[in-house]
C-alpha cells in the first residue's frame, strides 16, 4: 500500500510539529508514537477513499485504504461492522453514551446519540475529518470549547464565554433553537470538547452529519483526573489547535483545583 506513514525517525523533528505549539507532549511516549503513527495513516487512507482527489474506486491502492479504514472502524466499535443502536456504554471517567440511531440519506451519514456528561468531567479535546456535529442540550449547562472560543449552552440559549465574555450568539450557522432546546454547530474539522463544570450531570443529544466514523478522533489532549496512565494524544499541528489546548487545560486546572476533587492536572503552561 503506497499510502504514506510516518517514521519514528521523523517524530522529534521540530519542523514537524512546532515546538512553540507542543512544549507539552512527549515524544519519547510509544503509545503517542503509534498514535501518531496510527492517525496519520488514517488520514491518508481516509482521503484516499474520501477525499477530493480520493483514488479510483477498484484500484489496488483503493482497496487496500479502504480496508485499512474498515478494520479500523470495527476496531473502534469493538468488532462490530456498524453501530449498536440502543447499546449504552458507560464511561466510569466522563460519562455515558448511547446510540439512539444510525441511516444513510442522500449519500450522507447521520449519527444520533445521547451523551450524559458526569459533573466536574471533559471529553477530550478533538477533531474529525469527515463530520459536522450538532449538539442539542437537553439538561443543563453545557461548556464546550470550539476552534479557541469558550461557549455555554442551556435552556437561556448559547453564549459566548471566552475570557469573561458574555455574548449572546444569535447567528444561525452556530446557535440554534429546537423547540424548546438550544443547539450549538460545529463545522466539521473543527477543535471541540465537551465540558461539564457543574454539579449535576448534563445531557446532550448530538447528531452526526457527513461520513460519521467512531475511528475518525484525533485526539489533542485528555482530562487527566486521577488516571495512572493517561491515553495517548497527538500533537497540535496549528494555532488553533495550540490556542484551543490552552483553554483547554486553563478550565481542567479549574475543575481540578475545586474542593474535595483532587484531580491531578495533564499539563499546566507557565505564565508568561
Amino acid at each position: 500500500m503506497s499510502v504514506r506513514t510516518e517514521t519514528n525517525e521523523e517524530f522529534n523533528v521540530s519542523a514537524k510539529y512546532n515546538p512553540d505549539w507542543n512544549p507539552h507532549y512527549d515524544f519519547s511516549n510509544p503509545k503517542n508514537l503509534a498514535e501518531i503513527n496510527k492517525m496519520t495513516t488514517y488520514d491518508n487512507c481516509f482521503r484516499a477513499v474520501y477525499g477530493v482527489d480520493r483514488l479510483e474506486p477498484g484500484s489496488d491502492e483503493y482497496e487496500q485504504a479502504d480496508a485499512f479504514l474498515k478494520k479500523t472502524e470495527r476496531d473502534a466499535l469493538g468488532g462490530k461492522d456498524g453501530y449498536a443502536i440502543g447499546v449504552r456504554v458507560d464511561s466510569s471517567k466522563w460519562g455515558i453514551n448511547t446510540v439512539l440511531d444510525f441511516k444513510n440519506e442522500n449519500g450522507e451519514d447521520i449519527c444520533t446519540k445521547e451523551i450524559t456528561v458526569f459533573p466536574n468531567n471533559m471529553l477530550s479535546l478533538q477533531s474529525h475529518n469527515g463530520r459536522r456535529e450538532e449538539w442539542e442540550v437537553r439538561s443543563g449547562k453545557l461548556t464546550l470549547i470550539m476552534d479557541a472560543e469558550v461557549y455555554d449552552v442551556s435552556d437561556a440559549g448559547v453564549f459566548k464565554v471566552t475570557d469573561g465574555a458574555n455574548e449572546k450568539i444569535t447567528d444561525p450557522a452556530i446557535a440554534q433553537k429546537n423547540g424548546n432546546y438550544w443547539s450549538i454547530i460545529l463545522p466539521p474539522g473543527s477543535a471541540h470538547c465537551m465540558i461539564n463544570r457543574s454539579d449535576s450531570n448534563v445531557t446532550v443529544v448530538e447528531t452526526q452529519r457527513g461520513i460519521t466514523r467512531e475511528a475518525d478522533n484525533k485526539r489533542y489532549a485528555d482530562q487527566q483526573r486521577d488516571n495512572a496512565a493517561p491515553r495517548a494524544t497527538i500533537p497540535l499541528t496549528s494555532e488553533n489547535l495550540y490556542k484551543s489546548a490552552l483553554l483547554y487545560w486553563k478550565i481542567e486546572a479549574e475543575i481540578a483545583r475545586k474542593p474535595g476533587l483532587n484531580y491531578n492536572i495533564s499539563y499546566e503552561p507557565k505564565a508568561a
